[in-house]
């Protein structure tokens, strides 16, 4: 079988979304849509059924790589860190996207003169602390001391 062919006609026939859409309508998913068909996403590929393995992995290797970026974009400061606190500031930027990791300003400006202490504390104060619970908060809060 030509595989390429086969991508080109699917391409066309079904068009490539960036964005979820209904499939039965080809209009985008925003909250609070009603969906008739099914969600749906890339060329046709329905979301109401599992993911497999390797797709989650490659969703979530360049959901890192994009967490990176916006992290030398915002704060380049951050690579000085121990690998510790970096991965505490990409797990703070899965969870609260970039603009809400940039709100933690005293958190933020402690990590930068390097007081991981004093970043941790104004984490574990934070309202993020008692949105995710104890055990993630604390666990970062680690990350940041270590």
């Amino acid at each position: 079988m030509n595989r390429e062919q086969l991508i080109a006609d699917l391409r066309q026939a079904e068009g490539v979304r960036d964005r979820v859409y209904d499939d039965a309508t080809g209009s985008p998913i925003e909250p609070n849509s009603l969906v008739k068909g099914h969600p749906s996403v890339g060329v046709g590929h329905r979301l109401d059924q599992p993911l497999a393995p390797i797709l989650i992995t490659a969703i979530l290797d360049q959901d890192i790589v994009d967490a990176i970026t916006d992290l030398n974009r915002s704060i380049p400061w951050w690579i000085s860190l121990p690998e510790s606190a970096q991965r505490a500031l990409i797990e703070l930027r899965f969870s609260m996207g970039l603009s809400g990791l940039l709100g933690f300003h005293r958190m933020l400006h402690s990590l930068s003169q390097h007081q991981r202490h004093s970043a941790a504390c104004e984490l574990e104060a934070s309202h993020w602390a008692v949105q995710v619970g104890p055990t993630r908060f604390k666990r970062v809060a680690e990350l940041l001391r270590a």
